[in-house]
């Protein structure tokens, strides 16, 4: 196991080059958080919808509950989704919204990771000793929460955002719910 608190470990942070652009408020930290997960969840609303429509009950709120409640995780409401279409496609075959789906899918597992990052990261500042212009003070960004610094010998682990990345990933996950809501919809007038 890696030292976390070895002189080499903090070096290797010190010299590995993140991109990000801090935030001179935390309050645009945070607000962009904010913004991602709220995104976030209306994807998810989407992909409750389509577990109800594979499920045969398009618009039941009952069968949109039977998808929260099928997996506490991510990973495990995917699972879900993916077996209940996989049983609607045997019952009416159609490869190309099959497809589709899978397409869909796959799409929102690369950004979970952004997911997760965003939900469970925490705004913490960095106080300048000195900076280029003589400016003291502090910037802001979302950082690994510190019981996961077990996992920061992890190069993929450590991460930095400001504000204005955290906002990207928002409006990524907003033009994913709208591929989601227009394959929903195609899914629902086919059935």
């Amino acid at each position: 196991m890696v030292d976390i608190f070895s002189d080499e470990w903090f070096e290797a942070r010190r010299n590995r080059k993140i991109a990000y652009t801090p935030d001179k408020d935390p309050v645009a930290t945070y607000a962009a958080v904010g913004f991602a997960l709220s995104e976030w969840e209306k994807l998810e609303q989407a992909l409750a919808d389509i577990y109800a429509a594979v499920r045969g009950k398009p618009n039941d709120l009952e069968f949109m509950l039977l998808y929260a409640n099928a997996g506490r995780t991510f990973t495990g409401r995917m699972c879900e989704l993916e077996s209940a279409a996989s049983a609607h496609f045997v019952s009416s075959p159609s490869q190309e919204m099959e497809g589709s789906l899978g397409q869909v899918i796959a799409d929102i597992r690369g950004l979970s990771n952004k997911r997760h990052r965003a939900a469970h990261g925490v705004v913490m500042p960095r106080v300048m000793e000195w900076s280029p212009d003589g400016e003291k003070g502090a910037d802001f960004r979302l950082v690994p929460p510190f019981y996961a610094m077990h996992q920061l010998s992890k190069p993929e682990v450590m991460f930095y955002y400001g504000s204005a990345e955290i906002h990207a990933f928002g409006l990524e996950f907003r033009q994913l719910a709208e591929k989601v809501r227009a394959y929903r919809d195609k899914l629902i007038t086919s059935l």
